[in-house]
């Protein structure tokens, strides 16, 4: 799913409104905000399939960084393995043009070397940046990690896998 750009005023939240879906904006293919929810008509900003990221203004170097993985559990999973990169985009506005993806990091869990990962049903995502815990000129961020069941698989087994294997299902940070 293409990520796009939707505002809503903050003085909607702050009005007692409980629908606040009157006062949505959409940010159209011409940089120009529509009325409504409509992302059939919207401005697709970076085109991954990235289901979850984080993004941030970082004052220090007058840009917005995005920072996300994306497990990317295809057809063959898990006979093919899912994604171990972590990228990274900025833009100088909110609106872009943001730039091409960065590798910025490898998941130790899913990188390919000499040692398989611990089980060919692991995937890894729901990167984030985590500014409130970095020091000057570094990025801390953390990362997920769970068991997928590929096409055919019987998802009872996987949780049972999973039940046995709880270490699996935790944050990762690092800085």
């Amino acid at each position: 799913f293409p990520r796009i750009l939707v505002r809503l005023p903050l003085a909607r939240l702050s009005d007692g409104t409980r629908d606040l879906e009157a006062s949505l904006e959409t940010l159209d293919p011409d940089g120009v905000w529509q009325p409504g929810f409509a992302p059939d008509r919207a401005r697709v900003l970076m085109d991954d399939n990235a289901t979850e990221m984080s993004v941030r203004h970082h004052a220090e170097l007058v840009r917005w960084i995005a920072l996300y993985n994306y497990p990317d559990v295809g057809e063959d999973f898990p006979h093919a393995p899912t994604s171990d990169a972590l990228y990274m985009r900025s833009a100088e506005r909110l609106e872009g043009p943001w730039s091409a993806p960065d590798l910025v990091f490898r998941v130790p869990e899913l990188a390919p070397g000499p040692v398989p990962p611990p089980d060919p049903n692991l995937g890894c995502y729901a990167a984030k940046e985590h500014p409130d815990f970095s020091l000057p000129g570094s990025l801390t961020f953390t990362y997920v990690c769970n068991l997928f069941t590929g096409r055919g698989e019987d998802p009872y087994r996987i949780l049972g896998w999973l039940a046995q294997r709880m270490e699996t299902r935790r944050a990762r940070a690092l800085a």
